[in-house]
């Protein structure tokens, strides 16, 4: 008699465990879904960080077509300079180098910066 009292102890506790693990897994996947606005911009549901770049750029009024052609890049934007003077620019898209302060030396960090290498010491993280 115990041991079905024990069975169905169990049954009903992994039942629950079922359910909240699905539970919490539909929050997690209907929270995840939502867009990111950004500032000064009217959300439309086009440009959200799941979607991809050329219709991000599209619904922001960055681009008149669907042409990556179109799209203007900074690239190496890793000091505090570069990237000021990007953020400044018209430009659509930055690109940085990201490596981990003083890598492959004695002196490694494991600090992510931005720089390009081979240089291995930035002033941006």
């Amino acid at each position: 008699m115990a041991n079905k009292k024990g069975r169905w102890k169990w049954a009903i506790v992994s039942g629950v465990s079922t359910v909240l693990v699905f539970a919490v897994a539909m929050i997690l996947g209907f929270s995840l879904q939502k867009c990111i606005v950004l500032p000064g911009y009217e959300q439309d549901g086009t440009c959200c960080s799941d979607a991809d770049m050329l219709g991000c750029l599209l619904s922001l009024g960055q681009l008149s077509q669907r042409d990556g052609l179109l799209v203007t890049w900074y690239h190496a934007a890793n000091s505090k300079e570069q990237m000021k003077a990007a953020l400044s620019s018209s430009v659509m898209v930055l690109e940085s180098d990201v490596t981990t302060e003083g890598c492959d030396t004695v002196d490694q960090t494991g600090v992510p910066i931005m720089v390009h290498p081979p240089a291995i010491y930035s002033d941006n993280t």
